[in-house]
């Protein structure tokens, strides 16, 4: 009788045991599978953020590169007279509008706030710009007698249109009394001023913070 209760006591401690090992185990493959699960997630989580950080940085470039043809293309029709390049301006703000669009891309990726708000701060001082420019095309215009009449159908009206909303805007009165010559030579001036220069370096100024965030 003793012999057979040793044995069931020491079979009954053996599954015990076996339970025991078994809930161990299973407690340590389900932490284990919870563990690899969050790594996994936290590893896409970041990867996903070094994507969008390279997504904004290149937002950014595009932003600053728009803004820089924008000059480019105005200073140029400053200097020559060229109808071409203040064709090439306008077309930029209203065809390809890559300033807006790099705007409307942040809204895609969902950048933190402070980075939407420091490219849409620089957009803003870009626009601004655009009145600066746009008041040395029409200096231009003025001083060489260009109207959008002369144009017609040229680049599918575009010209003509894209000339009309320079001719629209009205001079400042302090040029109203300037000769042809001093007009060219104030249409290129202003481009080219402390003025001009130092809005430039407000559109950059947050971009440069924007990438360095």
């Amino acid at each position: 009788m003793k012999v057979n209760e040793n044995k069931g006591r020491s079979a009954l401690k053996s599954r015990n045991v076996t339970i025991c090992a078994v809930v161990v185990f299973l407690l340590i493959t389900a932490l284990t599978l919870m563990s690899s699960r969050y790594m996994t997630q936290c590893i896409d989580r970041e990867n996903t953020a070094q994507s969008n950080r390279g997504e904004l940085s290149d937002l950014g470039q595009e932003l600053a590169d728009a803004s820089d043809y924008l000059t480019d293309e105005a200073r140029k029709f400053s200097v020559t007279g060229d109808i071409e390049h203040l064709y090439n301006y306008w077309y930029e703000v209203y065809e390809e509008k890559t300033r807006d669009r790099v705007i409307n891309s942040l809204s895609a990726i969902v950048p933190p706030e402070n980075e939407t708000a420091l490219l849409a701060e620089a957009k803003k001082y870009s626009d601004t710009l655009i009145k600066t420019e746009t008041v040395s095309m029409n200096l231009m215009f003025t001083a060489k007698g260009i109207t959008a009449k002369q144009f017609g159908d040229s680049k599918d009206g575009r010209l003509a249109e894209y000339v009309s909303i320079v001719e629209n805007t009205t001079l400042p009165e302090e040029y109203s009394d300037l000769s042809p010559d001093e007009m060219k030579e104030r249409s290129r001036e202003i481009l080219y001023d402390s003025f001009y220069n130092d809005s430039k370096t407000m559109i950059m100024s947050p971009i440069e913070r924007f990438r360095h965030l």
